[in-house]
């Protein structure tokens, strides 16, 4: 574990910069002193932490993997829950640092000698985590600063409003795949409930049909049918609701289809907030019209770098209200140098702040929050060199 995917620098780069070399203690251990005990030891190694308990019936090895326990609340439950063979628990753990470190922070060691809880001891973490959490904060900040995202992601069903001209400049930047592009809605299945005697709604969200009648309320997993003929099927098997497809061409529609991540399943039928659909109210749940031919990603307007995302169509996008569908991967693989300078420059500006007021404490890192003001204490150079990266104004 580390700093998030879409953090503009790295675990190591934000801990260097900000001078972060310190160590505090992560938990307390110790071994209860079973029956026939003579000695106990507790060693962090590259992978894992390392209990020995040598002599008397419950002796032995436990090897707790970094892997398998990611964080210091995982590591310290699996601690506490060893039973050896003699029914005891012979081991006691509890947290001294924040919960959410990952383990994998804690320093190599040899074995420490801990049997007896007069012997317990503290094993130390590097405290790398919390310029982690500050370097995710600092992306935060600077994305809404600059009103777009920085690193390669995929936007599934990004939903626009047509402008009525040839071309069209998506929001996110540089746009590297164009994917669907649909112009237009049209009515995938029509919904009610005959049975609720207050209220019922439907709702589509990202992965799930949810119908709430009387705040009793199912979710049907989209994904899990193959059509949309499918999907009123499964709808019409819960106990009131009557679901109807539009027209016959809409029912043969696969119920998904697969990103352009390669991996995630995204619905065919349109997000939509809760719709009310009592009976005799047919709510309408929507889908794309049509998937357009013959557009492009017009990447001659400026530089690869600074490709604005234009879509091409000779037709013209229909002017409308949020009916442009589009999917699309745009982003930096690598974050432009300048970006991960601001960032940086915030890590530090917020980690210095942090040592100098010492009021603040490991269990306050919730507390370490950015404002566009924080902005005011930048060198004018790094800013903007930064602002080149700004979002478009048209």
């Amino acid at each position: 574990m580390s700093v998030g995917t879409y953090c503009l620098t790295t675990s190591d780069n934000a801990r260097v910069y900000a001078g972060n070399t310190g160590t505090k203690p992560a938990l307390w251990i110790y071994c209860t002193s079973p029956t026939g005990a003579t000695a106990a030891t507790c060693e962090v190694t590259a992978t894992g932490l390392s209990l020995v308990l040598t002599g008397g019936a419950s002796a032995g090895t436990d090897t707790l993997a970094f892997a398998t326990y990611t964080t210091l609340t995982t590591l310290i439950a699996a601690i506490n829950a060893l039973v050896k063979p003699a029914g005891t628990y012979t081991w006691k753990a509890g947290a001294v640092y924040y919960g959410a470190s990952p383990s994998s922070y804690l320093p190599m060691t040899g074995a420490i000698s801990c049997l007896g809880s007069a012997n317990q001891i503290q094993v130390q973490t590097n405290t790398t985590y919390e310029t982690d959490l500050m370097a995710d904060r600092a992306t935060d900040i600077i994305e809404r600063w600059a009103g777009r995202k920085f690193k390669t992601r995929t936007y599934d069903r990004r939903v626009y409003d047509g402008n009525g001209r040839r071309q069209f400049i998506l929001d996110q930047f540089p746009v590297t795949r164009l994917g669907r592009v649909s112009l237009g809605r049209t009515n995938a299945f029509s919904i009610q409930n005959t049975t609720a005697l207050n209220f019922a709604t439907v709702e589509v969200n990202t992965t799930q049909v949810r119908l709430n009648a009387d705040g009793a309320v199912t979710d049907i997993t989209i994904s899990d049918s193959a059509t949309i003929a499918d999907l009123i099927t499964a709808i019409n098997a819960e106990t009131g609701w009557t679901a109807t497809a539009a027209t016959s061409a809409a029912s043969a529609r696969a119920a998904y289809y697969t990103s352009l991540d390669g991996t995630t399943k995204v619905p065919e039928i349109l997000p939509m907030a809760a719709h009310s659909c009592l009976s005799p109210t047919l709510a309408y749940v929507e889908m794309p019209d049509a998937d357009l031919e013959g557009h492009y990603l017009d990447t001659t307007a400026a530089d690869e770098d600074r490709n604005p995302g234009m879509i091409y169509y000779p037709g013209g996008f229909t002017e409308g209200r949020q009916n442009l569908i589009v999917d699309f991967n745009a982003g930096y693989s690598t974050i432009p140098a300048a970006l991960e300078q601001l960032c940086l420059e915030l890590v530090k500006l917020k980690y210095d702040q942090s040592k100098a007021d010492r009021n603040v404490q490991s269990e306050k890192l919730g507390d370490y929050s950015y404002s566009i003001s924080d902005f005011r204490q930048i060198r004018d150079d790094i800013l903007a060199e930064a602002g080149a990266f700004k979002a478009y104004s048209f």
